[in-house]
């Protein structure tokens, strides 16, 4: 996936941190914003509309934690720092992380699967 958008892949590792909010193991739709991290962090913040914009409500988990409950999005945690993407009603838009919504970005790609 990141090679269609000519972006080099990062995977996170296994031990790498991952935040998410509430609805994220529950498969609920997701946005993901992946940010310049400290080692030990893969950067990723993982949020669905359960999330409440109280950072306290935040978890840091373990990415293989993620991984396990949410095989459906591994092909995006691959994105690079930077890039953000959203899953919704089964579209999938992923674009640069410089403006708050991803359908003002000139550059965006949408998968439907």
């Amino acid at each position: 996936m990141c090679w269609e958008q000519n972006l080099i892949p990062l995977f996170p590792n296994f031990n790498q941190s991952v935040v998410i909010s509430d609805g994220v193991y529950e498969g609920k739709d997701i946005e993901g914003i992946r940010y310049d991290s400290r080692q030990g962090e893969s950067g990723w913040y993982l949020i669905t509309d359960d999330y409440n914009d109280d950072i306290k409500s935040l978890k840091m988990v373990h990415f293989y934690h993620v991984a396990f409950a949410r095989p459906d999005i591994l092909q995006y945690l691959a994105i690079p720092f930077g890039y953000r993407f959203i899953i919704k009603n089964g579209n999938v838009e992923i674009c640069r992380d410089e403006e708050e919504e991803c359908s003002s970005m000139f550059q965006k790609v949408i998968f439907h699967y």
